[in-house]
């Protein structure tokens, strides 16, 4: 099964529940919180969890209104900015 949690891609079997993938997801986000996982695979060998954490090797700093941060830290009010802010494309 593979579902998009918090923009994660995650992919597990179709026999876990959703909610423990997503718990698996939480646990990996708190291991490393400064790199941005991007998507989450999710095994079972046995009676063992098996995870595949990828991360993005390049993180996006952006500048909104003062704020020089990425986005995913982020308030909602600057999220949305950043999301409406018109695009300028060569």
């Amino acid at each position: 099964m593979q579902f998009v949690f918090n923009d994660i891609m995650v992919k597990c079997p179709d026999e876990m529940p959703v909610q423990e993938a997503k718990g698996y997801v939480r646990e990996q986000l708190d291991l490393k919180p400064g790199q941005r996982l991007v998507e989450l695979e999710i095994g079972i060998d046995g009676d063992e969890v098996r995870l595949e954490p990828h991360y993005a090797s390049v993180v996006r700093v952006r500048r909104i209104t003062g704020y020089l941060s990425t986005i995913p830290r982020f308030n909602d009010a600057k999220k949305e900015e950043e999301r409406s802010r018109l695009k300028h494309i060569q």
